[in-house]
């Protein structure tokens, strides 16, 4: 849970909700990504568009490429009730250019402010994945 996250890594509730855009009682499931800091308002570079996958939600592809979904939703320039569909292209960034390597596929962005394995993780698991 966001609570058992907070207490063990001394946090507030109220701030991991925030830093991941979620209520204080959001049902964290195996495999969630729950960020310890704020997150950017772009993607890394090489991440300049996404290609929406089937169980992709907004906030899913804000998590997995690490930016605001306030910003994801203004990037695309989307009203606040949309909801993708499968094949939709999202861009990620705002200063992207157009290159042969941006081909919009789907590849891990290399993140290391998130947590991907909910369940018995501790700082020392951190350390050791560095």
């Amino acid at each position: 849970s966001l609570e058992s996250i907070a207490k063990e890594f001394g946090f507030s509730v109220k701030k991991l909700a925030k830093y991941n855009e979620v209520p204080k009682d959001y049902p964290l499931e195996a495999g969630d990504i729950v960020y310890l800091e704020k997150k950017k308002k772009k993607a890394e570079k090489g991440y300049d568009f996404c290609i929406v996958r089937s169980g992709d939600s907004m906030h899913t592809i804000a998590q997995r490429y690490g930016i605001r979904l306030k910003n994801l939703y203004k990037m695309n320039k989307l009203p606040d009730d949309y909801t993708p569909s499968v094949g939709d292209t999202l861009r990620l960034r705002y200063d992207y250019k157009s290159t042969s390597s941006s081909t919009g596929q789907w590849s891990e962005p290399k993140i290391s402010v998130c947590i991907f394995a909910l369940h018995n993780f501790s700082l020392s698991d951190a350390e050791a994945r560095k």
